[in-house]
C-alpha cells in the first residue's frame, strides 16, 4: 500500500494517539483511514441531499410537454396541479434537508464542546500531577 507523510501540530498528533490508545483503532493509520471514510460518506450524503432539493437538471418535464396553448382546460388544470404538488414536495424536501443540516451542525458543535471539556480535564490532570487528589473524589 502506498504511503503518505502528513505534518501535524503536536495537539493533533496527541489526539490521534489518544484515539489509538482507547483500543478502538490498532494504529494511527487505521484511525485516519476511518476519518477519511466517514468524510467520504458525509460528502456523498450532502450531494444526495442537494440533488433531492434541486433535482436533476436533465429531467425538465416542460421540455417534453406540449405548449400550454395546445392543451384543453382540463389538461391545463392538471398541469397546474402537478406543478403545485411538485413545488410542495420540493419545499418539503428542502425543509427536511435544512433541518438535517441544522441537526448535524448542532451535533458537531456538541462534539467539539465535549472534546474541549475532555482536553481541559486532561490538562488539569497533567498539571495536578500523579499524586494529586481530584476534587470529585
Amino acid at each position: 500500500m502506498p504511503s503518505l507523510n502528513i505534518s501535524l501540530p503536536e495537539g493533533l498528533r496527541r489526539w490521534i494517539y489518544e484515539q489509538v490508545r482507547t483500543g478502538r483503532y490498532g494504529t494511527a493509520s487505521e484511525y485516519l483511514r476511518d476519518l477519511i471514510r466517514q468524510d467520504q460518506k458525509r460528502q456523498a450524503e450532502i450531494q444526495r441531499e442537494e440533488l433531492l432539493v434541486e433535482g436533476p437538471e436533465f429531467l425538465n418535464p416542460q421540455e417534453f410537454e406540449p405548449p400550454i396553448r395546445m392543451l384543453t382546460p382540463e389538461q391545463r388544470a392538471d398541469r397546474f396541479e402537478d406543478q403545485h404538488v411538485a413545488r410542495s414536495v420540493r419545499r418539503h424536501i428542502r425543509e427536511a434537508v435544512e433541518k438535517r443540516q441544522k441537526e448535524r451542525a448542532e451535533q458537531r458543535a456538541e462534539e467539539k464542546a465535549a472534546a474541549r471539556r475532555a482536553r481541559r480535564r486532561r490538562m488539569r490532570e497533567d498539571w495536578a500531577g500523579p499524586g494529586a487528589r481530584r476534587r470529585d473524589e
